[in-house]
């Protein structure tokens, strides 16, 4: 008896990663959504691999009329239904950020990473006293959570591709866990 083993055609699925962060961090966000769309795409194009990655950010959604009249609802929802919601903190935890981030405390299938680079002192930007946003940033669920003084070295574009690239190591475990068919003659 042969066994012929059948693969059937990959459906391409999808990833997302919603990037939640205030003007502050506008450019540690163009920084993410570069190394993204840039460097991580057109790699698993290449390889023919059968995801992708989709970046969503608050200022990419067209203009329309929030549900229930709080415009953030919108994005909270956005940070609901992604893979993985990527915080990125500078000066200050704006009331947006902080109602993505506990909209998804009780979604166990959303990755939920806080990557905090302050660029002074917390108390003189508007966070609470920095032990006290540490507590509520760290009490997130099962947050990855890290900070970094310096948005401009090394060590923070390895923050940043920390939780890219858990995503990706996810991804590619279920890839590996997918069941292939097998037919017996």
């Amino acid at each position: 008896m042969d066994e012929v083993v059948l693969r059937s055609r990959p459906e391409i699925r999808e990833y997302t990663i919603f990037v939640s962060s205030g003007d502050d961090a506008l450019s540690l966000r163009n920084r993410v959504t570069a190394l993204i769309e840039e460097v991580f795409s057109p790699l698993l194009r290449r390889m023919g691999l059968p995801f992708r990655l989709q970046v969503e950010r608050w200022e990419r959604e067209p203009a329309q009329r929030a549900p229930g009249g709080n415009p953030n609802a919108i994005f909270v929802e956005k940070a609901r239904q992604s893979d993985l919601t990527l915080v990125l903190l500078r000066d200050r935890l704006g009331p947006g950020t902080r109602e993505e981030i506990e909209g998804i405390a009780d979604r166990e299938d959303v990755e939920l990473s806080i990557l905090w680079f302050p660029s002074g002192s917390a108390e003189a930007t508007g966070l609470p006293a920095a032990e006290n946003a540490e507590t509520f940033l760290r009490g997130q669920s099962e947050a990855l959570y890290a900070r970094c003084e310096d948005s401009d070295s090394e060590s923070s574009w390895h923050i940043i591709l920390r939780p890219i690239l858990l995503l990706m190591l996810r991804v590619f475990a279920e890839e590996e866990n997918r069941e292939t068919l097998v037919e017996r003659r």
